[in-house]
Formats: C-alpha cells, sequence, structure tokens
C-alpha cells in the first residue's frame, strides 16, 4: 500500500477566511490563557495573545472546528479523484501553544499506473489544491502514521524499509503524543525515533504504557491501522460564515467561488453531474434571500457553476449586509462526457448555444427566455408552446410544416393551385375540421392553406421559404 497525505497545514485560517482580513489572527483557548494558532500577519503560532497584541493590532478570532470540519470534508471529496479509500482526522491542540493537527489520506498505489507515477500523481495533485485555496503539505509512506510525519518534512517514502530509516533520524518531539510522555521519555535519555525502535515493545509497554509501543506499530506497519473511510453524502449542503457584511454581490463573488470548487469536486467524487443548486443568503437583518440557479445541462464544471451565477448575481438586489452563505444541491444526473474527435466543431457549439440561453436565461429571468416546442395537439394554432430553455416538449411526428405561421389565417379569395391534403379535425372547446393543403402561389412560392369544411372558405395558415 501507498498512502498519500494532505496536510492543510494553515486550515484553521483558511476554513474562515478568503484572504479579505490582512490583520486576522486565529486563537485558541484553555482555562484563563489564549494563544494564536495562525494569522495573515506573521506572527509565530504558539505566541500568547497579550504578547501576539503588543507586536502588531490583530483581530482576534476564536477558532471555529466547525468550518474546519467542512472544508477537510471538501478536501475528502477531491481526494476521491485521486484514489479510495479516504480517511480524515483531526486533533485538536492538547497543551498550551499547540497547533491543530488536519489530515487526509487516500490510499494512491493503484493511481499510480493510472497517473503514469508518483511524480505525476502529486503534479496532479497540486493542481487540484490550487481550486481549493488551501495550503498543503504532501507526503507519502506505506502506513497512515507514517505518511502524516512525511507530509509534515516533504518526505516520499516508498517501502517500509525507507520509512524505518527515515523515522530512526527524526527526534521523538515530531511523534504526536501527549507532553508529558515525551517529557518522560527524554528524561530517560531517548530523544530519536531510532531509539525507541530500537528497545522491545513490551519493554516499552511496561515503562511508559501501551501508547507509545501502539503508536510506533502503526507508525511502522507492524500492525494494521483501520479507520472509517469518509463517503460523499446522498446531498450537497455548504455552509459558509463570512467575517463581516457584505453588502454588494462583487464582494459575494469570492466566497461563492469557492463554494461552487467544492460542489464540483464533490460531484467528481460521485462521478454525477448537477443540473440545478441553490444559493442562499443570510443577513444581518435575520431575513434571507434565494437564489436558484438551473442549467440545461448536468455539469460538474466549477468555471461554468460561476459563470452562470455570476450572471445571476447580476440581478440580484442585496437589500441588507450578508453574513452566511448556503449552497446546496440534491438533484443529480450524470453530465455529457462525449467523446469528440479533432475536426467534430457540432458538439462545441450545441455548448455553446446552451451555455448562451443559460447565460441570458440567470441575466434576465426564466420567463424572458423561451423556446418553441410541440404540444400535444392536432390545431397549427396549438400545437406549439413557449417552453422553458432545456425542456423538452412531447416527441411526435407531423407532415411538413412551414415555419412561418400567421397569427390570424387570412381568407382568399380564390381557390388555390393544391399540391398535397391533409384533414385535421380536434379541439374540445374550440373545435376545427380542415383540410390543409400545400398550395402554388401565382410567383412559384409554396403556401399552407386549408378549407374549412363547415364554411367552405380557403384560408391561408402559413408560408413556406
Amino acid at each position: 500500500m501507498l498512502w498519500l497525505c494532505l496536510r492543510p497545514t494553515r486550515l484553521c485560517l483558511e476554513a474562515v477566511d478568503a484572504g479579505q482580513v490582512p490583520d486576522l489572527a486565529i486563537i485558541e483557548r484553555r482555562g484563563p490563557r489564549s494563544w494564536v494558532i495562525d494569522s495573515r500577519c506573521g506572527i509565530e503560532p504558539g505566541t500568547d495573545l497579550g504578547a501576539a497584541m503588543a507586536l502588531h493590532p490583530i483581530r482576534p478570532l476564536a477558532r471555529r472546528p466547525e468550518a474546519e470540519q467542512e472544508s477537510l470534508r471538501q478536501l475528502a471529496y477531491l481526494a476521491y479523484s485521486l484514489g479510495s479509500p479516504v480517511h480524515l482526522a483531526t486533533k485538536a491542540p492538547v497543551a498550551f501553544g499547540g497547533s491543530v493537527f488536519h489530515a487526509v489520506w487516500v490510499e494512491a498505489s493503484a493511481s499510480l499506473r493510472l497517473f503514469g507515477g508518483l511524480r505525476e500523481l502529486l503534479t496532479a495533485t497540486q493542481a487540484l489544491l490550487e481550486r481549493l485555496g488551501l495550503t498543503m503539505a504532501l507526503g507519502t509512506a506505506p502506513t497512515i502514521e507514517g505518511a502524516a510525519l512525511a507530509a509534515d518534512h516533504g518526505q516520499h517514502l516508498r517501502t517500509r524499509e525507507a520509512l524505518r530509516q527515515w523515522l530512526a533520524r527524526r527526534p521523538i518531539g515530531v511523534l504526536r503524543m501527549r507532553p508529558d510522555l515525551l517529557a518522560k521519555l527524554d528524561g530517560c535519555g531517548l530523544h530519536w525515533i531510532g531509539d525507541l525502535l530500537a528497545l522491545p515493545a513490551g519493554s516499552l509497554r511496561r515503562r511508559f504504557g501501551a501508547e507509545l509501543p501502539d503508536l510506533l506499530a502503526r507508525l511502522t506497519g507492524e500492525i494494521a491501522d483501520p479507520r472509517e473511510p469518509v463517503v460523499p453524502p446522498d446531498r450537497f449542503e455548504r455552509r459558509f460564515e463570512l467575517l463581516g457584511g457584505v453588502d454588494s454581490t462583487d464582494g459575494l463573488l469570492i466566497p461563492v467561488r469557492r463554494l461552487l470548487v467544492e460542489l464540483a469536486h464533490y460531484l467528481r467524487a460521485r462521478d454525477t453531474g448537477a443540473a440545478a443548486f441553490e444559493l442562499a443568503f443570510l443577513h444581518e437583518n435575520k431575513t434571507r434571500t434565494s437564489v436558484p440557479i438551473a442549467l440545461m445541462a448536468p455539469t460538474r464544471s466549477a468555471n461554468h457553476f460561476l459563470l452562470i451565477t455570476r450572471e445571476r448575481l447580476a440581478r440580484t438586489t442585496i437589500t441588507s449586509p450578508v453574513v452566511e452563505l448556503f449552497l446546496r444541491a440534491d438533484r443529480f444526473d450524470a453530465p455529457d462526457t462525449a467523446q469528440l474527435d479533432l475536426f467534430d466543431t457540432v458538439h462545441q457549439h450545441e455548448r455553446d448555444w446552451a451555455t448562451l440561453l443559460e447565460r441570458l436565461t440567470a441575466r434576465l429571468g426564466k420567463d424572458a427566455v423561451w423556446t418553441p416546442g410541440l404540444v400535444a395537439d392536432h390545431r397549427p394554432e396549438q400545437a406549439c408552446a413557449p417552453l422553458t430553455p432545456g425542456t423538452k416538449g412531447v416527441k411526435a411526428s407531423f407532415p411538413p410544416r412551414p415555419v412561418w405561421l400567421l397569427r390570424k389565417p387570412r381568407p382568399l379569395s380564390r381557390t388555390p393551385r393544391l399540391l398535397a391534403h391533409e384533414r385535421l379535425q380536434g379541439g374540445w372547446w374550440s373545435p376545427v375540421d380542415r383540410d390543409y393543403a400545400i398550395a402554388q402561389a401565382r410567383d412559384g412560392t409554396r403556401q399552407w392553406v386549408y378549407q374549412d369544411r363547415e364554411s367552405g372558405q380557403w384560408f391561408l395558415h402559413g408560408l413556406w421559404e
């Protein structure tokens, strides 16, 4: 096995801020004491809050574990495009000055052939991570715990022997253990992981308890390390709390883009697409604005989602500053993944046309854009109706019909020269009984005419090219 570990090293900060607040600092508290976990202004993590405020006029914000877990889950969904299974873990600081541990692991041994090797896999991983806007450390190793340590040091270890040799040269301080246990080991003159690996597991267990030898066994792969895999839920629901009220749609585009990228990764993890989703805003005055987005066909492209959402937001009025965003999608369908050859431009033109209709609908409203479609009615003036773009009308097979149909049939003063005949009868409240025909006018043009069977009068109803 080969585990790829994705370590978001600044998740506490990046989960709540998209870079708009330059003096933001994330704070953790233990009893009466607080310290800086991470900041935008270069303060060393672990610095006491009072000392940090004396150094720089920071804006302190309490750590938000729920936001971190949301972002970590989205990272786990992304990891399914690299391999499976996928696991995640979060460990809060256990003592004053400590840091938060976040990690996502993906078993990638089966993906090496798909990507063409480890270097290509890592390149693809970096490209995916850039879309999420998270600062990330990567590492690989044959064990889960080993991959996490390897990520902290940017190492890529392919075998258990290579992992063991590398661990032997690391200080015991890199192990994620209780501070009192680390101090006890240091007091016994054990400073390197190699010192611990050289001792019998039974002796370590009697002297220091079961935690230490169990960790070393999982670290080196001597015992299994089973964990519950991450499974994408049946629906996508994402909440993002803004640090301050935003009173313009332009100011919402950065966090909205982030949510749409996460939606795209969720859809890829489930190998599906979405043709509709709902964006909602919670305002300072506790009111809520819903912005439904509809597409003509399912997709999982974040860029396409953002293109249509931007048009929709352009006609959305913000009546009160927005403090929270919600994104929800629960209707999914496989997107069109037709393979095109080099010179086939038909499908590209179809996609361009669909995108244009989607943008017009988002900008002008669904009632302002329509396409003609067939309905189940034999009467020509009732057989066509305006439909929402992307909606399919009834399937029917009619004899030839002209594109140009007169709004009201025009009486003819003389019997036309007839080329073909068709009788149409139907209608409950407005019945018709007509004999239609294709007629040729004196100038050679073709006309669509009919004779009312009750009155015998001929009418012009449509024109052919």
